[in-house]
């Protein structure tokens, strides 16, 4: 099951989230393990070198530095980057994200937080008691 992190660089109106792709349509609540990143890209994507993706753990701390390239947009402005594997270096509950625009070593700003989410150990499968 994949699980997806949204973000917003910019605010629009309501119609224009309800046009996010249906992978990444809300409400999210606290995914586990998430694989995708979905945002709005910025007005100047087509001059960006690419972006960065960084982990905030819930005090605040980076905890991880994501390079995610440049991926494309889709028709309706949104990034969906299916790239995303934070495991096995964070594990924890109350994660969030943010995601930066760069072009050579300049950083935008950081996009508001993203939902919450939790990165847990994969639980056993196949569990099974014999004599």
């Amino acid at each position: 099951m994949k699980y997806f992190l949204i973000f917003l660089f910019v605010l629009l109106p309501i119609t224009a989230i309800a046009q996010a792709p249906p992978e990444c349509a809300l409400p999210f609540t606290n995914p586990v393990n998430p694989t995708t990143v979905c945002f709005i890209a910025p007005a100047d994507h087509d001059s960006l070198t690419g972006y960065m993706l960084d982990i905030i753990d819930p005090l605040g701390n980076m905890l991880q530095s994501i390079d995610m390239g440049k991926p494309a947009i889709d028709v309706n402005g949104w990034v969906m980057w299916e790239e995303l594997n934070i495991m096995p270096k964070v594990y924890g509950r109350n994660y969030t994200s943010i995601v930066r625009a760069v072009v050579g070593a300049i950083s935008s700003t950081p996009s508001l937080p993203s939902n919450a989410w939790d990165s847990l150990p994969l639980e056993p499968v196949d569990v099974r008691t014999v004599n």
